[in-house]
């Protein structure tokens, strides 16, 4: 996304995210995990198509976070690792999608979203203490509903970007990409209204704990993935 696109992006996620707050938490929950699973979805179909798939990593990765979830590891944990993970690939993309050099044109974003996350971490670790106004701020700060923000802002500031960069280089995949997001999307938001919040299928694509292991598998493979590129790019 170049820089060009990042007020008007920002502009409709804001207004986005005050309609969310306004009808409440559960809103903000749904719309954090459709958008996520859709996004995750969405990277690996095109991943296959640009045959770039990492298989024997992503197998991997994925035989590691299927014994974390079935190990006695408290969720709290897995959230906490996935919450810093996230503030790596957070800044990596941002830095990425507005085709920017330097740390220094993030400081800001990095140290907003950084304290949030932080404070996150230390208070799902239960580190965080009421005995300072630090730690009071913290506990009081609706900081899993900041987590869940920032993440889908980071979601949809994605799209402008990868819709751009379809449309100049590869405008043969331009509709294409626009179609399966839109389809992926509505699908998965009907799994979510459609499926029975007890079921297995649910509780795998839309469980908390089961959530943040997808995340990880997503972002340790995306950061993969842009390894493989950059190398086939040095050799092409």
């Amino acid at each position: 996304m170049v820089a060009q696109f990042k007020i008007p992006v920002v502009a409709v996620y804001v207004a986005f995210m005050i309609s969310l707050a306004l009808l409440g938490g559960n809103a903000i929950f749904a719309t954090y995990v459709v958008a996520i699973q859709a996004h995750f979805v969405l990277c690996y179909l095109w991943s296959i198509k640009a045959r770039r798939l990492v298989g024997p990593q992503f197998s991997l990765l994925a035989a590691i976070l299927l014994a974390a979830y079935f190990s006695p590891l408290p969720t709290g944990y897995i959230a906490s690792f996935a919450s810093v993970v996230f503030g790596f690939h957070f800044w990596r993309d941002e830095l990425e999608m507005l085709q920017m050099k330097s740390w220094k044109q993030v400081r800001w974003s990095v140290i907003i979203s950084g304290f949030f996350l932080l404070g996150l971490v230390l208070k799902l670790l239960k580190i965080v203490k009421s005995d300072s106004a630090l730690g009071q701020l913290l506990l009081d700060l609706p900081l899993t509903a900041i987590y869940m923000m920032l993440v889908i802002y980071h979601v949809v500031s994605w799209y402008p970007h990868i819709v751009y960069k379809y449309r100049i280089q590869e405008p043969a995949r331009y509709r294409a990409f626009l179609a399966s997001a839109v389809l992926i999307n509505i699908l998965v938001f009907l799994l979510y209204i459609g499926l029975n919040n007890s079921s297995v299928i649910f509780k795998s694509m839309f469980g908390l704990r089961e959530t943040f292991l997808w995340a990880l598998l997503h972002m340790f493979f995306t950061s993969i993935y842009r390894n493989k590129k950059k190398q086939q790019a040095l050799f092409a």
